[in-house]
């Protein structure tokens, strides 16, 4: 399991250095203003299992 994951909506892409993460998921823009959208909270969740 990673040390460090980055789980982030489309419109933070390019705020965050990929190389900080041993792992990555950028998921689809959020225009709700969620902070965390299904879509990267399943992923995260299943990354817990």
């Amino acid at each position: 399991m990673p040390l460090k994951s980055k789980a982030v909506s489309g419109e933070f892409k390019d705020e965050l250095n990929d190389d900080d993460f041993e792992e990555n998921k950028v998921g689809a823009p959020d225009s709700g203003g969620a902070l965390i959208t299904q879509e990267l909270g399943s992923w995260i969740i299943d990354k817990l299992r």
